[in-house]
């Protein structure tokens, strides 16, 4: 079996904003060749979470990177439906709060 050839990208150190100094990245590369050979082992990389830079006659010309996880939905709780079973006694007609909203106004 062949092995892959790994190249690691030094840590590129730059500049915020601030003047402070940050980590840019660190990716893995691989060659277009490596890439159509063993692209089985390259893609698990790529679900793990790790970025790839392919090469093409030594110079990177794309990189490779795991699409972000979609957000579900989230459906809201209905709580007008939740008060009407927890207090069925103590809710207050429509028509009386529409009065008590206007009073709580004061006129305005």
């Amino acid at each position: 079996m062949a092995e892959i050839t790994l190249s690691v990208a030094p840590a590129q150190i730059g500049l915020d904003r601030c003047g402070k100094m940050i980590d840019i990245s660190i990716m893995k590369t691989t060659t277009v060749a490596d890439l159509r050979n063993h692209f089985a082992r390259i893609s698990e990389w790529i679900s793990e979470g790790e970025s790839v830079q392919v090469c093409k006659h030594g110079r990177p010309f794309a990189v490779l990177a795991p699409v972000p996880a979609r957000r579900t939905r989230v459906t809201a709780p209905n709580f007008l439906k939740r008060m009407q079973t927890e207090y069925p006694h103590q809710l207050i007609p429509r028509s009386e709060s529409a009065a008590l909203r206007e009073d709580m106004r004061g006129g305005r």
